[in-house]
């Protein structure tokens, strides 16, 4: 109101230099108001950015342990799967039937592979992705994430079509639960299954809740053994491709986790 007040009076008194001076410093209080709100709004954006970085790191870092316990889980079953075979093939007589279903509780199941990212999901549904000046990184973690997408996919599919119809084999066979030994449970590995033993254990007394001795107790020429085989075979595929899959997941979390971190 004063600067307006006295251009209004230099105008009247036809004072063109003062009213030139005044609107002169009218645009430059403007411009550094503009800077200054520029500079404000750029400020904030820089630790919003921060804010997200380190939420990412977060979410990046859980996914990393999602991915080694996929790889733990599916080198265990690679490893059952293994020793299954060597049992089958290298049977003697029918004590080995209680072994082998042993081994083959190893391998059964699937384990869902679960890769998702909050706080990238947040920056894409808000569209602040921008927020991410980097824009080499942001191109790579918008790559990272697909690829992220890609790997539950290839695990699902296989799971879906490999270790399904393995699982509908073994329930079809009338085999049922085969508990795990005090052996296998002794030494901190198989968690789940011998987690299930005990409930198990527990839900029926003790009583026996398989048909090992019976399934797996047929001449070493019957075709069931053939079948077996061949559904081991193709269990072992599925998780062989999961672990490919997992593993390259694995190097490139790592590759995008020291990414964010040195921009920090």
């Amino acid at each position: 109101k004063m600067i307006l007040r006295r251009i209004t009076k230099h105008v009247k008194d036809q004072n063109w230099f003062a009213v030139g001076i005044d609107f002169f410093i009218v645009v430059v209080g403007v411009f550094i108001g503009i800077q200054v709100a520029n500079w404000n709004d750029a400020r904030a954006e820089r630790v919003l950015e921060r804010e997200y970085m380190a939420l990412l790191v977060r979410d990046i870092t859980v996914i990393e342990a999602k991915l080694n316990a996929q790889i733990e889980h599916e080198e265990g079953v690679k490893q059952a799967a293994a020793n299954a075979l060597t049992l089958i093939n290298n049977r003697a007589d029918q004590s080995d039937a209680l072994a082998i279903g042993e081994t083959l509780a190893l391998t059964f199941g699937r384990r869902t592979l679960s890769l998702d990212s909050p706080t990238f999901s947040e920056l894409k549904s808000a569209g602040r992705i921008t927020v991410i000046r980097n824009i080499s990184l942001r191109n790579r973690l918008i790559a990272y994430f697909e690829g992220l997408s890609r790997a539950e996919r290839v695990v699902g599919k296989n799971n879906d079509y490999l270790v399904e119809s393995y699982t509908a084999f073994l329930r079809g066979s009338g085999l049922g639960y085969v508990p795990l030994s005090n052996e296998n449970c002794g030494n901190g590995e198989n968690a789940i299954q011998c987690d299930l033993t005990e409930a198990m254990a527990d839900a029926f007394n003790g009583e026996t809740t398989h048909a090992a001795v019976t399934v797996l107790g047929v001449v070493p020429d019957d075709p069931f053994w053939d079948q077996l085989r061949s559904q081991i075979t193709y269990r072992t595929i599925a998780t062989l491709g999961n672990l490919i899959r997992v593993n390259e997941a694995l190097e490139e979390t790592r590759e995008i986790k020291r990414a964010i971190e040195a921009t920090q």
